[in-house]
């Protein structure tokens, strides 16, 4: 008998479902190919003297260090159905994903990928701080 695709877990002291191994390749099928997101690299560089030019000629926006859990937010449908995915990446063979039930636009349902930090704050309430976007509505950012 196969796994129930709609199991409840706790995940930020509210329910999440877990998903089939059908559904999770297909998260995965379409962060690698069609938003070329590799799960397995970091997208961070260590900033060096040969690289600090970059900061010097080119805006940029600097936010707090925050003390929390590092989550990819990705908002897409599958089969006509909307899936907003909690993708939490330990290490590269420990990645787990959390489907939970929040309201958005549905344009970014097409395909959002938020990479951000999921905190309590002191009133006890998860906040996730969005610091990057790679791609929002289907298209990259």
């Amino acid at each position: 008998m196969s796994k129930n695709k709609y199991s409840q877990i706790k995940f930020c002291d509210k329910k999440a479902s877990s998903l089939d191994n059908n559904t999770l390749r297909e998260i995965c099928k379409q962060l690698k190919f069609k938003y070329t997101y590799n799960l397995k690299k970091q997208k961070f560089e260590i900033l060096t003297n040969s690289n600090i030019n970059c900061l010097k000629e080119n805006p940029h926006l600097v936010s707090f260090n925050l003390k929390g859990h590092n989550f990819l937010l990705f908002l897409t449908t599958i089969k006509g159905k909307k899936y907003c995915l909690f993708i939490e990446k330990k290490n590269n063979d420990n990645i787990k994903i959390y489907s939970v039930k929040f309201r958005f636009d549905i344009d970014l349902y097409k395909g959002t990928l938020f990479e951000g930090i999921l905190t309590v704050n002191s009133k006890q309430c998860w906040i996730y701080f969005i610091n990057d976007i790679f791609c929002m509505n289907g298209d990259k950012v």
